[in-house]
């Protein structure tokens, strides 16, 4: 989060860009084979799109984020320093919606994203096997309960 402190406040191209420029945050060692679309299908406006998860528990996914400059001072700015070594996906779950208050909040991706490359946890691509059935799954849920 302090590197996304520091590009957030010394980017010139975000700072000439305005409080309404749309900052796309997309995790290094992924690449996203549907940004074109997810983007495509993004809100018109929105100070964070992003997508929040339920299950299997209450947490916020970091791979894939979207954001406007004043979004990004609300939500994100600080935690580091705020919150420490606790800025993790499951406190972001808890504390974006609190904070939300004026703010336009989209916290469900309208297009699954289609990731690609290997997780840090188990080793494995999510574009392949189990989580590409899984991709699909959740392609079809978004359609039927966006």
């Amino acid at each position: 989060m302090k590197l996304l402190d520091y590009a957030m406040a010394n980017s010139e191209a975000i700072r000439d860009a305005g409080e309404d420029a749309i900052v796309w945050k997309i995790t290094g060692r992924y690449i996203i084979k549907n940004l074109e679309k997810v983007i495509a299908r993004a809100p018109k406006r929105f100070d964070l799109y992003c997508d929040m998860k339920n299950r299997p528990s209450r947490w916020l996914d970091m791979r894939l984020m979207a954001w406007t400059t004043r979004g990004y001072q609300t939500f994100f700015r600080g935690t580091a320093d705020e919150f420490g070594a606790k800025t993790h996906e499951s406190l972001f779950r808890e504390i974006i919606p609190a904070r939300a208050s004026g703010l336009l909040l989209t916290q469900r991706f309208r297009n699954e994203p289609l990731v690609d490359g290997i997780r840090g946890y188990d080793n494995r691509n999510y574009s392949e096997g189990r989580n590409l059935i899984k991709f699909y799954i959740r392609s079809v849920g978004r359609l039927l309960a966006p």
